[in-house]
C-alpha cells in the first residue's frame, strides 16, 4: 500500500508539472497567434478583438479614442531598389519607432498588412492625437534605418480619426 501510495504521490506531482508546463505552452501560442511573425507587433485579428474592447471601456474612463492609421510612404521603392530583406528591416524598424512612441501610453498597436500599421489610443482630445501621430512620425522620420552598408530613410503618412467620449460607435 505505502508503495502503491508514493508512486500515486509521484504521478499527481508529474500531472501537475506537466498540466503546468501545458498551460504555459498555451499562453505562448496564444501569444504567438495574436503577433506579426516579422515585426512582433500584433496582428490585425488581433487589433479588431483588441479595439472593441477599448472602445466599450472609453464609456468608463471618459476619454476619446483615436485611431491612427499609417502608412510607409513609397515602400515598394525601398524593396525594389534595396531588395526585400532591406524592406523587412524598414519594417521592422518602424514598428519599433511606433511602439516606442505610443506603448508609453498603453495604447494598441498592431501591424494591419504589408507596410500599414495601426495604432488605437485613448487620449484627451484631437490635439492629444494629433501629437501623438507627429511623435510617430518624427521618430521614424529621425533615424535612417541602417541595413548592410547603407543608411535608408524613412517616412510616413498618417490618417487619424478621433471618437469623443461621449458619441456612441461600433467598431466598424
Amino acid at each position: 500500500n505505502e508503495q502503491l501510495e508514493r508512486g500515486l504521490v509521484e504521478r499527481t506531482r508529474e500531472l501537475r508539472t506537466a498540466m503546468a508546463q501545458l498551460g504555459e505552452a498555451n499562453v505562448k501560442l496564444r501569444d504567438f497567434a495574436r503577433r506579426d511573425p516579422l515585426t512582433g507587433c500584433f496582428n490585425r485579428r488581433h487589433f479588431h478583438e483588441a479595439f472593441r474592447q477599448l472602445l466599450a471601456s472609453r464609456i468608463h474612463t471618459n476619454r476619446s479614442v483615436a485611431m491612427l492609421l499609417l502608412d510607409l510612404d513609397h515602400f515598394k521603392r525601398i524593396n525594389d531598389q534595396y531588395g526585400h530583406q532591406a524592406g523587412d528591416a524598414c519594417l521592422i524598424h518602424a514598428a519599433r519607432c511606433i511602439e516606442h512612441a505610443a506603448l508609453s501610453r498603453t495604447d494598441l498597436v498592431a501591424r494591419y498588412g504589408g507596410e500599414e500599421f495601426v495604432v488605437a489610443a485613448a487620449c484627451k482630445d484631437a490635439q492629444d492625437a494629433l501629437q501623438l501621430a507627429e511623435a510617430i512620425r518624427f521618430r521614424i522620420q529621425q533615424a535612417p534605418v541602417q541595413y548592410e552598408d547603407r543608411n535608408i530613410r524613412l517616412s510616413a503618412s498618417i490618417g487619424i480619426h478621433t471618437v469623443p467620449a461621449d458619441r456612441e460607435l461600433s467598431a466598424e
